[in-house]
């Protein structure tokens, strides 16, 4: 009996240790992952990594396992051992740094994601607009906007099957390539009654011919500049006609398999929130852009707000499509944002930033399209 419990604990700490490193398969049980395993722990000559090796590299500490499950949730591939020990090392400044964060009783809570073994410079790099000089809007915006007499204390347009999935830009800085379909694939629906998914690829190919300082592919752009790309040229492919590829390319645009069009451009007057709210709790989502700051990318829940973060056009780095706004008298009152980093992300690929303070510059760049004559602004 004594034997048959010792046996049976021994199984047990067995299956615990399988399961506490995320199930990183050996070379030979590799081959038949369907989920592609494989790849993930490679040397530079294409060998997989045995648990062993990944053990004697990384230890057995428990936030060494912690990044074992984390590489195999996240599908991460690492060439050599080096870059195994460079990518935990990094996880663990950023798991330090989200602990930390959430010790402070922030109003928002970070949590390790998709982007916990890079670096703030590499995120930055990698996901994030460059930096121009060029303005996004006009300071007086377009918007014939006047004074309403009621506006929702709630709003959000999902909620009427007029929002897109939550899409992915991979490693490009076309955020505004997204942003700018959101609030065309918006605009349309409620235009039209269909929801139809656009081309960001097109955007990114052929914007830049139209204008090359405002619309410069994964270097970063305004969706001001997209839509009024999208007005001149009569159209805005679909995104199954015109796939995205997370890289520049050349410009294939298929008038034949347009699937929107831009009737007009209109700006959020620089920095006026109010307006903002107006439009988007009265008539459609709008695009907005704002400034990413360090903790932002881990965001995990509650309504982010910063004090770090700029306002000023030149300063921002991210667009993303405010779908919404919650300003119940019971909450703190805050923006329902869109975001392009894949439904894993934040809260199913969605967060909430503070409305009332133009945070970190959500009103500074806001603009948005109307798909007939008779749809948009003209409605106020």
């Amino acid at each position: 009996m004594d034997h048959m419990l010792r046996l049976l604990l021994a199984l047990s700490m067995l299956v615990l240790t399988w399961v506490a490193v995320g199930m990183v398969l050996p070379a030979a049980a590799a081959a038949k992952s369907p989920s592609g395993d494989q790849k993930r722990w490679q040397n530079e000559e294409g060998e997989v990594l045995s648990n062993d090796r990944l053990t004697q590299v990384l230890g057995t500490d428990s936030l060494a396992l912690q990044f074992v499950g984390f590489a195999n949730r996240h599908g991460k591939v690492y060439r050599s051992e080096k870059e195994v020990q460079h990518r935990f090392l990094t996880f663990k400044d950023n798991w330090e740094y989200i602990r930390e964060s959430n010790t402070k009783n922030l109003s928002y809570t970070l949590g390790v994601n998709k982007f916990a073994d890079l670096s703030w410079e590499e995120f930055k790099q990698e996901y994030l607009m460059k930096s121009t000089e060029s303005s996004c809007v006009d300071n007086k915006g377009t918007n014939p906007i006047r004074k309403v007499e009621y506006l929702p204390k709630q709003q959000d347009w999902r909620k009427y099957g007029v929002v897109s999935p939550v899409k992915n830009q991979k490693q490009c800085g076309s955020c505004w390539a997204f942003s700018t379909t959101g609030a065309l694939e918006s605009a349309h629906a409620l235009a039209t009654g269909q929801l139809v998914l656009l081309s960001e690829q097109q955007l990114v190919d052929c914007g830049g011919s139209f204008d090359k300082r405002n619309l410069q592919g994964c270097n970063g752009g305004w969706p001001s500049s997209a839509l009024e790309y999208v007005k001149y040229n009569d159209g805005l492919d679909t995104e199954s006609s015109y796939p995205y590829e997370a890289k520049d390319g050349f410009c294939n645009y298929n008038v034949e398999a347009n699937g929107a069009k831009v009737y007009n451009v209109i700006n959020i007057t620089q920095g006026a929130e109010e307006e903002l709210q107006q439009v988007v709790g009265l008539l459609q989502p709008v695009s907005v852009c704002f400034e990413v700051t360090k903790p932002f990318r881990f965001y995990n829940g509650g309504v982010f707000s910063s004090s770090d973060c700029q306002v000023a056009p030149q300063d921002l780095n991210h667009a993303v499509l405010a779908v919404g706004y919650n300003q119940d008298e019971n909450v703190t009152p805050y923006w329902i944002v869109k975001n392009s980093w894949g439904p894993s992300w934040g809260v199913n690929g969605y967060f909430n930033a503070e409305l009332g303070k133009n945070m970190c510059g959500i009103a500074s760049c806001a603009t948005y399209p109307t798909s007939t004559e008779t749809t948009g602004a003209a409605s106020f």
